[in-house]
């Protein structure tokens, strides 16, 4: 590759760059996708509870008024 040129090396780097750029892209993508998919099942999971106690709640506030 040297030997070919300033002008190829350069075109071989800015290559290699842009893949390295969208990999990185890619794989940060990726790790939002997994924290967002395990808050999501934590919120589901909590919201099938919570309604529950929320109504108790709210109906023990009444009954004292």
């Amino acid at each position: 590759m040297l030997n070919i040129g300033c002008k190829s090396v350069k075109s071989v780097f800015k290559i290699q760059l842009k893949a390295f750029k969208s990999n990185a892209k890619k794989q940060k993508k990726a790790k939002k996708w997994q924290n967002f998919s395990k808050m999501t099942k934590k919120k589901r999971f909590h919201a099938t509870i919570r309604p529950m106690f929320n109504t108790l709640k709210h109906s023990f506030q009444k009954r004292r008024i």
